[in-house]
């Protein structure tokens, strides 16, 4: 019988190495993945005019999922943990609830009138109802409006302290900001920030910015006092803006343009040009890009900080707002659900849709129909008059409008077959004189057979002009709006005027939202732009002052006075 043979120790002991090895070479691998996994970034964009939310991977600045929504999303917030993604639907009172794990709505909670800003502090949602100038405050674990806090008037945009200890809120009308104590829901200081229309909000640890978007400016609150202790003069209309390090990035609407402030000098450092009518804008959380949503090119740009130039430029849903801290950090295992159905749909969805205009001797312009999937040709001739398409006109459509009140009517039945209604803005008075009113028409008409149609309008004027019809009431950021009801088989008409105190060719630009009865998820939504012309006012001639001048004699000329100057000269010699 044979000995055991014995295994000699040193070969025991660098086995065991060599597997304690393997194992740990193993956990690192797994842990850089996991690492790796939770660094990626997301953009979630609230399109206006589609009801959508479109996703934008950062790390390829594609559009990977595009998430349903309720009527006209505008604010949005994204978790902490990068988990949910909270959406403020303006035109329905609703806030949508996104699961980031699988890009899906799992909760549509009802808050006040016209959510528009959203932030997230910790457990709690922070919801802007700019019709309702309160506050809804959300749980984000039970998903219920747990306060209602009262604020000034309009509410516009809400921002959280790096600490989450205080909420501020801008309010539109008051010219204020409403600062509120996160641990009891109530507002512990009311800061005038003197300038009209606060609309953009970011708070840094101890400062805090707020745009003005009649002013085209950017107020300095002292997170402290509670005091504006600096005004910095931006670009036309300011409205999203955002902090990263030392630097403040202002969306300006009205210049297509965002502002660079520096906040040790509080002067601004740099100018970038964007897409059209710059609305929202966010940075990523390494602070090495900035996102600029483009309101009227359906678009994102992308900054990059180190050079402040646009490096990329991504194509999203229609009218693009995402007023908010819109990018996040999102656990990559939670998004990578089949990727390339993602980037299929995405492509599909980013392919935007060709309208051709012709005019001919007139001041026209269309509105894009986002939601018609068809090419589509408009002839419009001798009349002043924008139509607002149908978004939701899955056909090829032709309107062909000629001279006169009676074509702007038919086109108002054309657009009352695809859509039920017919909502146009029209052009009485389109070209004036300084100092004169821009006179417009809004029209909205409802068919007899659809239930009672409810209408909000907003008109944006020119900036630096203003609308004095008494059914508009101004909303912020430059923007009028109103609200109205129309029964079955009824239409009524706005009288829109303009003060025209500015020189030069401008456009008049909006939107409408209507839905029929209660049903607000089918609800429409429209853009309005219209241009006008505002020429100089002709010099008023300066009357003669006659009392300084020799009256007029019949048949006396200049040889007669000649004659008379003569005899007087010699009377006075004799004497």
């Amino acid at each position: 019988m044979k000995k055991n043979e014995k295994t000699p120790p040193i070969f025991l002991v660098s086995k065991t190495l060599f597997l304690f090895l393997i194992l740990i070479l193993s956990t690192v691998s797994i842990a850089a993945a996991q690492i790796s996994s939770s660094e990626a970034t997301y953009a979630y964009i609230t399109n206006g005019g589609s009801s959508t939310v479109s996703v934008i991977d950062t790390a390829t600045n594609t559009v990977t999922d595009t998430v349903n929504v309720e009527s006209s999303p505008e604010g949005v917030a994204i978790s902490p943990d990068g988990t949910k993604v909270y959406v403020a639907n303006l035109g329905s009172n609703t806030v949508s609830v996104i699961d980031t794990a699988t890009n899906t709505v799992t909760a549509t909670l009802n808050v006040g009138t016209n959510p528009h800003g959203v932030a997230v502090a910790g457990t709690k949602v922070y919801v802007t109802n700019y019709g309702g100038n309160t506050v809804s405050v959300i749980d984000t674990a039970t998903n219920k409006v747990t306060a209602t806090v009262p604020v000034g008037n309009h509410p516009f945009g809400v921002a959280i302290s790096p600490d989450g200890t205080k909420v501020y809120v801008t309010n539109d009308i008051d010219k204020t900001v409403s600062v509120i104590d996160a641990s009891t829901d109530t507002v512990t200081a009311t800061v005038n920030v003197e300038n009209h229309a606060p609309g953009g909000v970011a708070v840094t640890g101890s400062e805090v910015y707020v745009t003005s978007g009649s002013f085209n400016t950017v107020s300095v609150i002292d997170t402290e006092t509670n005091t504006v202790t600096a005004t910095v003069s931006v670009g036309t209309s300011p409205h999203g803006v955002a902090v990263a390090g030392t630097m403040v990035y202002v969306a300006n609407l009205g210049s297509n343009t965002v502002s660079i402030i520096d906040t040790d000098t509080k002067t601004v450092v740099s100018t970038v040009n964007v897409g059209k009518s710059p609305y929202g804008v966010a940075v990523t959380p390494d602070g090495t890009g900035v996102y600029v949503t483009n309101d009227k090119d359906n678009t994102v740009s992308v900054i990059d900080v180190d050079t402040n130039k646009v490096k990329a430029t991504v194509s999203v849903g229609g009218l693009p707002k995402a007023f908010g801290q819109f990018i996040g950090s999102i656990p990559q295992s939670e998004v990578e659900t089949n990727k390339t159905e993602q980037a299929e749909g995405s492509s599909a969805e980013s392919q935007e849709n060709t309208g051709t205009v012709q005019a001919g001797n007139t001041q026209t312009t269309n509105v894009n129909n986002y939601y018609n999937n068809n090419s589509q040709t408009n002839t419009q001739t001798n009349i002043q008059t924008t139509n607002v398409n149908n978004y939701y006109n899955n056909e090829s459509t032709d309107n062909s409008e000629y001279e006169g009140v009676k074509q702007a009517d038919d086109a108002s039945k054309v657009q009352s077959k695809a859509s039920s209604a017919s909502v146009n803005l029209h052009g009485e008075k389109t070209t004036v004189l300084k100092g004169e009113d821009v006179l417009l028409k809004l029209s909205a008409v409802n068919l007899i057979t659809k239930p009672t149609m409810h209408v909000q309008a907003i008109i944006i004027p020119p900036s630096g002009m203003s609308v004095s019809s008494t059914e508009f009431v101004e909303s912020g950021a430059g923007q009028y709006t109103t609200t109205y009801e129309i029964e079955p088989g009824k239409g009524r008409d706005i009288e829109v005027r303009i003060a025209a105190n500015q020189v030069g060719d401008f456009n008049v630009t909006g939107r409408v939202v209507y839905y029929f009865g209660n049903n607000k998820k089918e609800g429409e939504d429209y853009t309005l732009d219209l241009p006008i012309k505002v020429d100089e006012a002709d010099p008023q001639p300066i009357p003669e002052d006659k009392s300084l001048s020799i009256p007029d004699i019949p048949g006396l000329g200049v040889p007669g006075m000649i004659l008379i100057l003569m005899l007087v000269f010699m009377v006075r010699r004799k004497d």
